[in-house]
């Protein structure tokens, strides 16, 4: 099955992903599935990457404890650190996982390093994903507010300190409705 998410075909691809949500409970899958967000060599690696990040929205079915929940948080942010591309959406994906699907305190912080990433697709993801991060942690909001703030000062990229400071005030105000991010 963890062979499968490496299919050229998305459909079976998606139907191993599938299986393998089937099992969750098993807690087998978790090493195999954290070594696949790690993948920076295989041609079909973001189409497994998709598939993972999929799986991992509902990252405690998948976990056994809170050690496997961070070396999962830590493969995720790693896949956005990495990214030199975002071919199937892997990497925007990641950040929206990370910030809007994971609750472990960590995966705020993850995307909180993540604004450091060397690539402006990684940054990008980030940036996104720290919108859902003050959904599901709204205590959270003068941090990453803060945070986004800050990056949007530092950021080389045109694109991304606008798309940083206007998500800063979609957070702090509701000033825009979740603006769309650069592409």
């Amino acid at each position: 099955l963890i062979k499968l998410l490496y299919c050229s075909d998305r459909d079976v691809a998606a139907n191993a992903a599938s299986e393998i949500e089937t099992h969750a409970s098993l807690h087998i899958f978790t090493p195999a599935l954290i070594e696949i967000l790690k993948d920076e060599r295989h041609p079909n690696r973001r189409i497994a990457q998709w598939c993972v990040l999929d799986l991992f929205e509902d990252l405690r079915s998948f976990c056994y404890d809170d050690e496997e929940q961070l070396a999962a948080i830590q493969a995720i942010a790693g896949l956005i650190t990495r990214a030199t591309d975002d071919y199937a959406r892997a990497v925007f994906k990641a950040g929206s996982v990370l910030g809007g699907h994971i609750t472990h305190p960590a995966a705020g912080s993850a995307l909180i390093d993540c604004l450091n990433a060397p690539n402006r697709i990684g940054r990008r993801s980030a940036i996104h994903g720290l919108f859902h991060v003050v959904e599901w942690n709204p205590q959270e909001r003068e941090k990453v507010v803060s945070e986004l703030r800050g990056h949007a000062a530092r950021e080389q990229d045109s694109l991304l300190k606008t798309f940083a400071l206007r998500m800063a005030d979609d957070i702090e105000e509701a000033k825009f409705d979740h603006i769309p991010e650069p592409l």
